[in-house]
């Protein structure tokens, strides 16, 4: 990768060791955490991409897990790659059922992860700050989980619409939700006023959920915030073992129909189209909410 843009290399197809798998990546989805690479360039031997769908290719030894011909997910890395490597212990069957964007469904680990660290939210008022992919993906996984009323506040018209499609009870702008108070806000939004909005939305004693990614230093008035005696949680979900049980949730909910994971995922490139996958994250053109990128055909 080269500064300000994608090189691509051509490489030997890898090799599975011990408990491993070779995995034909299908798709990889764009998402927010590698946009900051994409602008500077972070060195020529950095691969991105970890929102991965694939077929098993190859098994090295003692693998049991999977077998070749299997469609899978999880925990996969260097998805930008028409082969990858991954552990098996750490791959998930795709149910036929879905297809290879519906099975994108990496992002909703932070998601299951945010809310399942708040006490039970059945019956809960919650706000969802920023109606984008991640906001959607809330919305329904709130609903889901019998929480409710649901109110979506963003800064576009267009993205309200949408998010009462996805089952928001109520879709304001910052303005109209000014004075409003939620025991449960969760920040999708991943910018400074974003944050700034969550914590004046959130009630006495709530819990503000960071869901938004925030690669940089953020200012938070401490006074408003200890006023508040709110609590913070950042949704982010490093443990390998909730993130493998949050993915087979999200793809049993989307298997069912009761999440519509590939609604949301609205725009698909091919893998010479790298570069204009991650314009379109960045700049969020013709009706973008969510990008993958096709590396090969199923």
């Amino acid at each position: 990768m080269e500064r300000g843009g994608f090189r691509y290399d051509t490489a030997p197809i890898p090799q599975p060791g011990p408990g491993e798998a070779l995995i034909r990546v299908l798709v990889c989805g764009v998402c927010s955490s590698d946009m900051g690479a994409w602008r500077r360039g972070i060195g020529q031997e950095s691969i991105f991409g970890h929102e991965v769908v694939g077929i098993v290719e190859e098994l090295g030894e003692g693998v049991t897990q999977v077998q070749a011909g299997d469609r899978v997910t999880g925990c996969i890395m260097q998805g930008y790659r028409e082969y990858t490597v991954a552990s098996a212990d750490a791959l998930i069957p795709v149910p036929e059922v879905l297809s290879d964007r519906e099975a994108i469904v990496e992002p909703y680990v932070c998601l299951i992860s945010g809310i399942r660290r708040l006490a039970p939210p059945v019956g809960m008022p919650a706000a969802v700050v920023g109606a984008g992919y991640m906001g959607l993906g809330l919305i329904q996984l709130l609903k889901l989980y019998g929480a409710g009323p649901v109110t979506a506040v963003d800064t576009v018209p267009g993205a309200l619409e949408t998010a009462r499609q996805f089952g928001a009870d109520t879709a304001l702008m910052p303005e109209e939700a000014e004075g409003m108070q939620f025991p449960v806000v969760f920040e999708a939004a991943g910018t400074q006023s974003a944050l700034d909005l969550s914590y004046q939305l959130c009630a006495q004693y709530g819990t503000m959920v960071a869901v938004g990614y925030h690669p940089c230093r953020r200012e938070v008035d401490m006074g408003h915030w200890a006023s508040g005696a709110f609590a913070t949680i950042a949704a982010f979900e490093y443990r390998r073992p909730n993130q493998l049980e949050y993915m087979r949730e999200a793809l049993g909910a989307a298997a069912a129909g009761t999440l519509h994971t590939g609604q949301t995922m609205t725009h698909e490139f091919s893998f010479g189209q790298l570069e204009e996958a991650f314009r379109y994250h960045s700049e969020k053109l013709d009706g973008y909410i969510k990008g993958c990128v096709r590396l090969s055909a199923r």
